[in-house]
């Protein structure tokens, strides 16, 4: 702590001085106001730590007004005013804000006392925040400080190898490859296994909408007793992300910039043209005494010597060889103003991938409002932009498996020269033989995608007396689209199949929209000063359907363009036109939680939450979900306080069902849809016919999916907390598993949904973390 405190005090000091650009300006406003005028008639000191080191930007202000200054390298400060006589308020991160008097001209020793509960590790866990000391079940965290150390494209990025039980994979190289997480494994079969992602309290689909410099922190809750509040979405675990909340002062500036190279780490050993055509050769003697076709297209065994000196292509280099550039900006401007606090993040990302053709843009905004109507009430206010442009199909155009084994020469065609035309020669009589390679191969499948998300989120907190305070929560997104254009070429399979090997192309519009209602009511209060009670019940409602457009267009002319084509649809025929809306996917949930603790030393922790889902039918809708767990400070004891070796020792036991119903809507249901071809009807005319909406056989009896979680964990700190860490041993069964099964054609149907199996998954988690290196100047972790 105490390297970064001189850390961020040199910085602001050198910022006033001009040494530098303010890039760490999220230090209070007053550096910008610091007098350099004679001491003569100005209020001047010394601030200091507990062991008495001068804190070096630490904020000095006249208490009422703006009039304000910050401390020097020595952690001395001087302040002009026409005021006689005033009170300096005196503050710096991590300590007490200490109010003294001050006379003009004589000095001051103001002495900082470190601040325990603002140092204390706060965890969100659903509906509330708890100091680290009060959890009682399984809970691994990052905070940003650690996340901005390392600069990384994604919220994933930040959790890669700083979580224990959370692994993180992507599907291939390409920018916007979907980021699998999964929590200690994941118990279902076929079903999705992710876990819920939470930002702001507002549940999203993924966090690839997450701009890492706007997070503050990020909790992934992993045990049914810290999910449990979340009912059916937290059975594979939930990812709590916290973005960065506007800090009082006046309006600072922050700029964060970085750029970083890719390549591949290592490439595969291919065969250059001389190795390859002695394999072939090897090849073609084998299958003939005399390969004819490979001696008119390679020459002969005594011609390969023209292969030795000769490059040739690799395609490996050509498709993936390349190193990258990845550009990253971000501006930050916050602040307060009276009881108003503000946060306002813009961040610019771009991203070329190591894979030709492919790369990704994307601009997030994002604020954070929030004011104190009266002493009774609060208002709060996020809003989230993001807009994202996709460039290429990823590995399903660029087929690396493919320009591996494509050969590095086309032999004597290389060698070749095509004579001038004179009277006697016309290159148009010569037989022209057309060949894709790789990059010609993936330009023959054109991809673009993006779209927009706008999330916004208001929230109000009533104190209706001490202890007791009503939140209640509105979010809602508006804009949550998304495009993809497809242009398959003149060689592509799908032109051949739908255009007669005539340029194709289909054009996607997605939408989204989504709402959620939350209200809570949460009383805190002690018994006997020893007892502490923290009981919070609430309700939910999230609501969210989606609307797909699709055209396709055939028959566009050989040489266009993919560009050209979409902004010049007309120029094809109409293929295909259709659109469809799902079904709402509705949860409404009830919940409660009691969270009590005696003498800060025993924890207990019970939650129940109730959630009623569209996707099942009436009967099956509602499934419960409890969970419990204890804690126990051992450290707190008295045969083990003020021990020089542990200095903190819990142990945790927790038990809770979670439940899954992330399965397709409408599988208890038979539902019906337009076909996208027509035949003649009634009268000779062409119409649409309906058909069945789903392959899959209605199953009125579906029920929740249920994971048992049982989970036991132990928190240590020694040595005063320089080696820090937590060991936890976990059991998971799944019953009830939501599986399709196959089922005979005869029914009309191919599979039904069905409860059937179950899994158990255990394993047992280490975190180790520790200060090596800790003094006045230097610190390592």
């Amino acid at each position: 702590m105490n390297y970064c405190k001189y850390l961020l005090g040199i910085t602001a000091v050198c910022f006033q001085s001009g040494y530098f650009p303010n890039i760490y300006a999220n230090l209070p406003g007053y550096a910008l106001e610091v007098n350099l005028q004679s001491e003569k008639g100005n209020f001047k000191g010394t601030v200091l730590d507990g062991n008495g080191d001068p804190l070096i930007g630490a904020t000095v202000k006249i208490k009422g007004s703006s009039e304000g200054t910050i401390t020097d390298f020595d952690g001395n400060f001087i302040l002009r005013s026409s005021r006689k006589n005033v009170e300096l308020e005196v503050s710096y991160v991590g300590y007490k804000t200490k109010t003294i008097s001050a006379v003009r001209g004589k000095s001051l020793k103001v002495t900082l006392e470190e601040d325990s509960e603002a140092l204390e590790e706060v965890v969100v866990i659903g509906y509330g925040r708890v100091s680290k000391e009060a959890l009682t079940g399984s809970v691994s965290s990052v905070s940003g400080k650690a996340i901005s150390q390392v600069p990384v494209a994604s919220a994933a990025e930040a959790m890669v190898g700083k979580l224990a039980g959370v692994q993180i994979t992507t599907a291939d190289g390409s920018p916007d490859a979907d980021i699998q997480v999964r929590v200690r494994g994941g118990g279902s079969i076929t079903q999705d296994n992710s876990p819920l992602y939470i930002v702001d309290g507002f549940p999203v689909d993924n966090l690839n909408d997450i701009a890492p410099t706007d997070i503050e922190s990020i909790d992934v809750l992993k045990d049914a007793s810290s999910t449990a509040v979340y009912g059916a979405r937290g059975a594979n675990g939930v990812v709590n992300i916290t973005t960065k909340r506007a800090k009082e002062g006046k309006a600072t500036v922050s700029f964060n910039a970085y750029m970083s190279l890719r390549q591949v780490s290592k490439k595969l050993d291919v065969l250059d043209p001389y190795e390859f055509v002695l394999l072939y050769y090897e090849d073609a003697k084998l299958g003939s005494s005399n390969p004819t076709s490979f001696y008119d297209k390679y020459g002969y065994p005594e011609e390969f010597h023209i292969y030795k000196d000769y490059a040739g292509d690799n395609w490996q280099d050509e498709i993936m060889g390349k190193t990258t550039v990845s550009q990253y900006y971000n501006v930050t401007i916050g602040g307060s103003s009276g009881k108003t606090k503000y946060n306002l993040s813009l961040t610019h990302s771009d991203a070329p991938s190591i894979l030709e053709g492919n790369g990704q843009q994307k601009t997030f905004l994002n604020f954070k409002f929030s004011t104190e109507l009266f002493k009774f009430m609060t208002f709060e206010y996020n809003t989230r932009f993001v807009n994202t442009c996709t460039e290429g199909a990823g590995t399903e155009a660029v087929k690396v498996l493919d320009a591996l084994e494509y050969a590095p020469t086309q032999g004597l065609y290389d060698f070749m020269e095509l004579p001038e035309e004179d009277v006697d020669y016309d290159p148009s009589d010569e037989d022209y033989v057309q060949r894709y390679n790789p990059l010609q191969e993936a330009s023959q499948n054109w991809r673009r995608r993006g779209g927009t998300l706008f999330n916004t989120t208001a929230a109000l907190n009533i104190k209706l007396f001490k202890g007791l305070t009503f939140r209640t929560e509105f979010g809602l997104d508006i804009s949550n689209t998304s495009y993809d254009k497809r242009f398959y070429g003149p060689e592509h399979g799908n032109a051949e199949k739908y255009s007669d090997g005539m340029p194709y192309i289909e054009y996607t519009r997605k939408s989204s929209p989504k709402y959620r209602l939350a209200n809570t009511l949460t009383y805190q209060f002690d018994l006997f000063k020893k007892h502490h009670f923290n009981t919070m019940i609430g309700q939910e409602l999230n609501h969210q359907q989606t609307l797909t457009d699709k055209e396709a267009t055939r028959y566009f002319p050989v040489d266009i363009t993919p560009e050209a084509a979409f902004d010049n649809m007309t120029m094809g025929e109409a293929y295909l036109t259709e659109s469809s809306k799902t079904t709402p996917n509705r949860l409404a949930s009830f919940f409660g939680r009691i969270m009590y603790d005696y003498d800060r030393r025993y924890y207990a922790t019970i939650t129940v939450r109730a959630d009623g889902s569209t996707k099942f039918a009436p009967g099956h809708q509602w499934g419960v979900f409890p969970a419990a767990s204890l804690a126990w400070r051992i450290s707190e004891e008295e045969f083990l306080k003020n021990n020089d070796i542990i200095s903190s020792l819990k142990l945790r036991l927790g038990s809770g069902i979670a439940g899954n119903n992330r399965i397709n809507d409408d599988m208890w249901k038979t539902t019906y849809r337009l076909s996208t071809s027509k035949t003649p009807g009634w009268g000779e005319v062409i119409n649409s016919y309906y058909g069945y909406g789903s392959s899959y056989l209605p199953n009125p009896s579906l029920k929740w999916e249920k994971t048992i979680t049982n989970n036991v964990g132990i928190d240590f700190g020694l040595f005063n907390e320089r080696l820090s860490g937590s060991l936890d041993m976990y059991l998971n069964n799944t019953k009830d598993l939501l599986v399709p099964s196959t089922i005979p054609q005869t029914t009309g149907y191919e599979q039904q949904q069905t409860n059937v199996g179950q899994t158990q998954n255990k394993g047992i988690e280490l975190t180790l973390n520790g200060l090596i290196i800790n003094n006045r100047n230097f610190s390592l972790r």
